[in-house]
């Protein structure tokens, strides 16, 4: 899959935001806060592995490798088909 990661604003070009951002073609997209994470977030809420990103059956789906949730459109899961405008996936509240 195609995934493209856009960091904080930088500035602006013409008026509009510019972002940082890179291009990954992965199978799966790991995220949390271990070395070997594509996605690494240095925070102590999220496990080594946390969860995984994935592309099948035509969509894209979250799976959480632990049992705290993440939140995704405001409702705490473990697992999540996720569509276009879908709010990415944030810490669940504790």
């Amino acid at each position: 899959m195609r995934v493209v990661l856009r960091t904080g604003r930088v500035g602006r070009v013409a008026g509009r935001p510019r972002y940082r951002q890179a291009v990954l073609n992965v199978a799966t997209l790991t995220i949390g806060r271990g070395a070997d994470q594509l996605i690494q977030i240095p925070d102590a809420r999220l496990a080594i592995a946390h969860a995984t990103i994935e592309q099948r059956d035509g969509g894209l789906h979250l799976r959480v490798l632990v049992d705290e949730p993440v939140a995704v459109n405001e409702r705490p899961q473990t697992k999540a088909t996720l569509r276009r405008g879908h709010v990415a996936p944030r810490l669940a509240d504790r």
